[in-house]
């Protein structure tokens, strides 16, 4: 029996479907498409157009949605003809045979009906069988060829090119709901995507905003050959429906679970809401839960395709530094006039690297007070917050490794610039001492800024941690690290000699010519990752910093405060140049009434206080104290 509350890994994802057919049954599948699909596809493609056309005529006119429920004699006349042609489409596509188990409730009982999981195209017979109630669409489909069927279920329309859609159709639902006019059911797809039925992704929140009682409903295809999962990384819809055609027969299951009535603290709470219904239904279908993202899978088989060291912490890094870096979700830069977006990541990352530098393990709570410092982290960062929690503490005594943490976050902030991201994970230990080469060694400096990265010089035992942080978690001998220890051995050498001196400091640079003398792949994997991503998913897979014209970074020490006297002598060592500031896909934080329910109290109290930060401790200390309710499913760390 599956916890609903344990999360799917990102080892198995719910995005991906791999036809397993036998070889019986790909023979029986070839002889059906001689025999059976012909007609069929025939016979199914005449009933649609007959329907569509007759949809058409019931609701003809424009995409924009009704204000009042259409209640005329011609749609109460002809409603139950076209819900009969459209079940017979299905029918005859092979699906014959439709179980319904339990009983719906009226509108009056629960105006919202929440289906899942959705995993096809298909799942639209779930809509016929329950006689075509209204429905969420966009406006693209109610426009498309098949807008007469969307349009006749009077539904909710969303606008995608309208940057306040969500708003809107939230506020569309609430008001749907509470209607006291004659609309029918509203039905919704909590999960707003398609997945292949091994768990229940995050609902989103729109059918859980009004508060209203809502009846769950579950979907399930039991066929021994599956020919309705539609996903991502599946077969096409044309195929599918070849292997849908080609089956003697196809079931389909609706199970309609009891009206879930909110309590008070639930209608307050649209995400507490939201988690409880999707447990139940997670429940009765002993399935799992999954908070990921299909662009978390996507960095996840990318991070193993390039090789890095712990791919899944390093997913959870990469999501979080993409919200955590975001310009508009700080508040900090809106506190001093004129702070250009590299002048903020600047600063932000130096405080970062200073957190670092003077403490190199966080209790959990210091860790959360120094990615989010000035805003109180949403949904989606509390589960990646916790995820990184869980994969950058080594050791439960000591808690979180910050020093790994950051260690990486450089080497994917500066993915296409090795040496500056180098030169900046250098800052998360503590110098040894000012230290200039030799001139006969290759300086690899920053467009003369040789005078400043010179400054910062760290121990040779720190300089083989922070390799270790580059290639591995795991703190042992591997052949991998013995390498890069005997490059920087040899490169605190003014001349190669046999005599190693382990008291000289290590400069960025000579970091930068050892990870360049070895042919090894694993520092340019960072650069390869970001290219991949990029490649597959877009926009939303673009670089985290993007700046215009060259970096030059002042490297020594600072203050790292937000201070118009250190941004504008920083200004002046940095060229100007623009960025791309939209550095997140992540949604905004809801007002400060809402911050007491978001996340501390998800965390726990480190168990060993001396390894806390004083003033990191204090404040989340006080932020933990005014967060006490107990979180809706209990202490465990991750669930969100």
């Amino acid at each position: 029996m599956f916890n609903p509350h344990d999360n799917i890994s990102l080892h198995f994802s719910p995005f991906e479907y791999r036809c397993n057919i036998s070889a019986l049954h790909y023979l029986k599948m070839c002889l059906l498409s001689v025999i059976i699909l012909p007609v069929r596809a025939l016979a199914t493609g005449l009933t649609f157009l007959l329907a569509l056309g007759l949809a058409n005529f019931i609701t003809p006119g424009s995409s924009h949605a009704a204000l009042k429920p259409q209640s005329d004699l011609k749609r109460r006349l002809l409603m139950p003809i076209l819900i009969m042609l459209s079940r017979t489409v299905y029918f005859l596509g092979g699906i014959h045979w439709v179980t319904v188990k339990g009983e719906r409730a009226s509108r009056s009982m629960a105006p919202i009906i929440v289906l899942g999981p959705h995993s096809s195209f298909l799942d639209s017979l779930a809509v016929v069988v329950m006689g075509m109630p209204s429905c969420v669409a966009t406006v693209g489909h109610a426009n498309s060829f098949i807008g007469g069927i969307i349009r006749v279920l009077q539904p909710i329309l969303v606008n995608r090119e309208d940057r306040h859609s969500r708003e809107k159709t939230v506020s569309a639902i609430c008001l749907r709901a509470n209607s006291k006019e004659d609309w029918p059911q509203l039905l919704i797809f909590p999960e707003g995507t398609c997945t292949n039925r091994t768990c229940l992704l995050s609902f989103r929140l729109g059918a859980f905003q009004p508060g209203l009682p809502v009846q769950p409903v579950l979907l399930r295809w039991p066929n021994t050959t599956d020919t309705s999962t539609w996903v991502w990384k599946g077969p096409s819809v044309w195929k599918l429906l070849w292997m849908t055609f080609s089956q003697f027969t196809t079931r389909f299951e609706i199970e309609f679970l009891p009206v879930y009535n909110p309590n008070p603290e639930e209608r307050m709470d649209p995400r507490l809401y939201a988690n409880n219904v999707r447990s139940k239904m997670a429940q009765a279908l002993n399935i799992p839960t999954c908070d990921l993202l299909y662009d978390d899978f996507c960095r996840f088989q990318i991070a193993n395709e390039c090789g890095l060291p712990d791919p899944e912490g390093m997913v959870y890094l990469h999501a979080l530094l993409r919200t955590a870096f975001s310009f508009e979700r700080s508040e900090g830069p809106r506190q001093c006039e004129n702070v250009s977006y590299r002048d903020w990541v600047h600063v932000r990352l130096e405080k970062l690297l200073s957190i670092a530098r003077h403490k190199g393990y966080l209790s959990q709570l210091a860790f959360i007070d120094a990615i989010f410092p000035s805003v109180q982290p949403n949904e989606r960062e509390t589960f990646l917050l916790n995820k990184a929690v869980q994969h950058y503490t080594i050791d439960s005594s000591t808690g979180v490794d910050f020093r790994m943490f950051i260690t990486r976050a450089c080497l994917f902030l500066f993915a296409s610039d090795l040496r500056t991201a180098i030169r900046y994970a250098v800052k998360a230990f503590p110098p040894k001492e000012p230290h200039f080469p030799n001139s006969s060694a290759e300086p690899l400096a920053m467009d003369g800024s040789n005078d400043l990265v010179r400054t910062w010089a760290i121990r040779h035992s720190d300089a083989k941690q922070l390799m270790l942080y580059i290639f591995s978690a795991q703190h042992q001998s591997t052949d991998i690290l013995e390498l890069i220890n005997l490059s920087i051995e040899c490169s605190d050498q003014d001349t190669r000699n046999s005599n190693i001196n382990e008291s000289a400091p290590v400069h960025p640079d000579r970091l930068y010519a050892a990870l360049n003398s070895v042919p090894l792949p694993f520092p340019r994997s960072y650069f390869q990752f970001e290219t991949l991503l990029s490649k597959t998913l877009g926009k939303r897979g673009r670089p985290l910093l993007h700046f215009d014209g060259t970096i030059t970074h002042d490297l020594r020490a600072s203050k790292c405060s937000f201070n118009t006297s250190e941004l504008a002598s920083y200004r002046r060592s940095t060229p100007a140049g623009t960025c791309n500031s939209d550095a997140s896909t992540e949604p905004c934080v809801t007002n400060s009434s809402d911050k007491s329910r978001k996340l501390l109290p998800y965390a726990v109290p480190p168990s060993n206080p001396s390894h806390v930060d004083s003033n990191h401790n204090q404040t989340c200390a006080a932020a933990y104290r005014r967060t006490l309710p107990s979180p809706p499913f209990g202490n465990k760390l991750g669930n969100t």
